[in-house]
């Protein structure tokens, strides 16, 4: 009898849940922008907890709220949850980019003796690039200058996400060649 009962129950529950789900309409641009204005705040003080600076923060929020309205049409109210993991990943992806970006700067500081000298550095870097065949220049330059993802680059180049990291990795090896070949000179 008990078995029965819940079995009824989880039909019941699918049900009301189909029928909510059907009665779900897809986001207006009116509904959107309520919805932005009513989240904007609450999602800068997310990222502002993650980057420390409310100038990035802002600018991730803005990302995120780009990232959302390209996808508008197909979002249902509320839109809170999305936004929050999407803001994340901005987050993270930008502190990530940071990250590599320092630790490009150290080790700079580390192989040049001076300022002059790490100008220099970098300089030769980016006529080595310059020298790249021009889709492993441009997908070089997107990854690692402009901090975009491998699948941003695919949509961006008409490739696939496997086609780019393969591009990316022949670039990064032919780079690393010619630098040590014009090193050892």
């Amino acid at each position: 009898m008990r078995i029965s009962n819940r079995k009824a129950t989880k039909q019941r529950l699918h049900a009301c849940r189909k029928v909510a789900e059907s009665q779900q309409v897809n986001m207006t641009q009116e509904q959107f922008n309520r919805e932005v204005l009513r989240l904007r705040p609450t999602l800068i003080i997310i990222a502002k907890s993650y980057l420390c600076q409310w100038e990035e923060a802002e600018d991730a929020v803005q990302d995120v709220l780009a990232k959302m309205w390209t996808m508008h049409d197909e979002l249902k109210i509320p839109i809170d949850g999305l936004a929050k993991v999407v803001l994340r990943n901005v987050c993270v992806s930008r502190l990530r980019m940071k990250k590599s970006l320092n630790q490009l700067e150290h080790h700079y500081a580390e192989t040049a003796e001076d300022a002059d000298s790490a100008n220099e550095y970098v300089d030769k870097m980016l006529m080595l690039i310059e020298e790249l065949p021009p889709k492993q220049q441009i997908i070089l330059r997107l990854r690692h200058i402009d901090g975009m993802e491998m699948s941003e680059i695919a949509k961006l180049t008409g490739s696939n996400e496997v086609t780019v990291r393969k591009q990316l990795s022949r670039a990064r090896q032919t780079l690393r060649m010619m630098f040590i070949r014009k090193k050892s000179r």
